[in-house]
């Protein structure tokens, strides 16, 4: 069964299911959490964790898609994409996916949002 997180960036909630891994059980953990992200790259907002997160277990890629949540061990950062990119040499472990288009709304958002995540208690979704 797949995890679902609340989303708040900048005050507009969204909504995100999360693959069953251990990285994501240890973030869930971790919840409610609230983050800086700074935009990088022209495709994506990432935020530093307050610990680093075991990557073992987790789906690795190096395409990644709009809409799209990962996480690079290297920086220790969850990532929220809003573009298409090819990042190869390198791959970020893929955590989910946003139910809603959060892409359009980051596109748009500025160089940095503000981020709070807490579990998704609600049923029927």
């Amino acid at each position: 069964m797949a995890v679902r997180l609340q989303v708040s960036i900048n005050g507009t909630v969204f909504h995100a299911r999360l693959e069953e891994n251990p990285l994501n059980a240890q973030l869930v953990s971790r919840c409610p959490l609230t983050l800086q992200m700074q935009a990088r790259g022209g495709h994506e907002y990432y935020g530093r964790l307050p610990e680093s997160l075991p990557q073992k277990g987790c789906q690795m890629i190096s395409k990644t898609k709009r809409n799209q949540i990962s996480y690079f061990d290297g920086w220790n950062a969850l990532s929220f994409l809003f573009r298409d990119a090819d990042i190869s040499p390198y791959a970020v472990a893929y955590l989910g996916e946003f139910e809603e288009d959060a892409a359009s709304f980051l596109e748009t958002a500025g160089g940095t949002v503000t981020v709070r995540l807490k579990t998704d208690t609600a049923e029927g979704r």
